[in-house]
């Protein structure tokens, strides 16, 4: 029989190396601590930071994203950082230029396109977003609508008090004939159609300030109500109510007052454009 070898059965052991630990190379060492070799940027950073290794930036950086969340961050930049805050703005929202406002009221309030034209560059310079632009306008607008709508009332309750006093002094009867005698002197002055433009055809003051001028003229007497050292002739005169403020405007506290003023002056020009003839 052959030589029969013995067999060792015990496993084969090899041996295992273990890597020396190496302290990585470069400016940071292993424990995160900054070397003098570090960039002058995160050196300097650091520095007024004081932050004394690396790991206490990716700690800022966690607060960080906890106070302002995860993604693009709005950074605020210097005053004179045009480019900057044109980024700023286009990140909050606003239109890229200013005709990209859109106005979106819906009241009943007029406003001219050139009042809006203006209001988009204004808002476009401050940096309003679409959403801002359209509260803003639609505040302005409905705080003009509830003025008027006040001022309505108001000259309303006021218009009937006036009512109720002619009719009182000229009695019940005698108030529509009085009506219907300013309407005439209004038409033979030309004034009526701008009165009715104006809402004060049926106003009873100005049917009182007619009703007084028709006494006026039946007596052939016409009392200038202004001093005559104004030295202004009655055309000139009203050429130069017709555009001021106070006729213009509706609203204006003298409006009324203007209003009487510019018929007396008709009146006057009427009287003497007779006697010439």
């Amino acid at each position: 029989m052959g030589e029969i070898l013995a067999v060792d059965t015990e496993p084969v052991k090899t041996a295992q190396t273990t890597a020396p630990v190496t302290e990585p190379t470069g400016w940071m060492s292993a424990d995160g601590d900054i070397r003098e070799g570090a960039p002058e940027n995160i050196r300097l950073l650091m520095e007024k930071k004081k932050w004394t290794n690396i790991n206490q930036v990716f700690d800022s950086y966690s607060e960080l994203e906890k106070f302002k969340g995860i993604g693009e961050h709005l950074v605020i930049p210097e005053a004179e950082d045009a480019e900057g805050w044109e980024n700023v703005y286009k990140q909050l929202g606003r239109p890229e230029t200013y005709d990209k406002y859109e106005l979106s009221y819906g009241g009943e309030v007029p406003i001219s396109d050139e009042l809006v034209g203006q209001f988009k560059q204004f808002a476009h310079g401050l940096g309003l977003t679409q959403k801002q632009f359209d509260s803003i306008v639609n505040f302005q607008l409905d705080a003009v609508s509830a003025q008027e709508e006040a001022y309505n009332g108001q000259t309303a309750t006021q218009k009937e008090t006036n009512i109720q006093a002619l009719k009182q002094k000229w009695g019940e009867a005698n108030y529509e004939v009085k009506v219907k005698g300013a309407r005439i002197i209004a038409d033979s002055l030309g004034i009526y159609n701008t009165l009715e433009a104006k809402g004060l055809a049926s106003d009873p003051d100005i049917i009182n300030m007619l009703d007084v001028i028709a006494n006026r003229t039946a007596e052939d007497v016409i009392t200038p109500s202004t001093s005559l050292a104004a030295q202004k002739s009655p055309l000139e005169e009203l050429e130069e109510i017709k555009k001021s403020k106070s006729f213009i405007e509706k609203f204006d506290p003298k409006h009324k007052e203007t209003m009487a003023r510019f018929l007396e002056l008709n009146q006057i020009i009427a009287n003497s454009r007779q006697q010439r003839r």
